[in-house]
């Protein structure tokens, strides 16, 4: 038996697996690998709304930019944001290649590509301003120089607040 299912959504899969002998000491060991740990444990605390700066974003561009992304099938970023979000607004590599399902070697280089697409759409169309900050923004080591891997993305305070609310 395909342990990989087709799912009408293209960005999830399906994983079957058969645990009918396995103890149940490995069934919930398996059990809390998959669903990771409670989000309680990993909710970082946010500055409250009267001391945050605002960054441009408004609920309708945030819901837009959204929208755009899943429309540009974008999924892996969405979740990222939503995560970011969920984590104090920000998120580091491991945790996007958790969230997003990716293998160990995936390159994240040009990740917020779809992101940047979109929020200069909205900028175009006015429903966005032109100096608000970036939606993902890529967070490298500050003591590096030339190439250097990504070490997480961050989210503007007040756009983990609105997703947050």
């Amino acid at each position: 038996m395909n342990p990989l299912v087709s799912n009408p959504d293209p960005a999830r899969v399906l994983l079957q697996i058969d645990v009918t002998a396995w103890s149940p000491d490995r069934v919930t060991a398996l059990l809390a690998t998959v669903n990771g740990p409670p989000a309680e444990q990993y909710v970082n605390e946010l500055p409250d709304a009267e001391s945050t700066e605002p960054s441009g974003w408004t609920h309708d561009a945030l819901l837009a930019a959204i929208a755009g992304l899943r429309n540009a099938r974008a999924y892996a970023q969405v979740q990222v944001i939503e995560e970011a979000a969920r984590r104090g607004g920000q998120i580091d590599r491991e945790q996007v290649y958790s969230v997003a399902g990716y293998p160990a070697g995936r390159s994240l280089r040009g990740f917020t590509r779809a992101t940047n697409r979109v929020v200069a759409k909205l900028q175009d169309e006015g429903l966005l301003p032109e100096d608000a900050e970036d939606l993902l923004e890529t967070v490298y080591d500050p003591n590096g120089s030339g190439y250097r891997r990504a070490l997480g993305f961050r989210i503007p305070a007040d756009v983990a607040l609105m997703l947050r609310s």
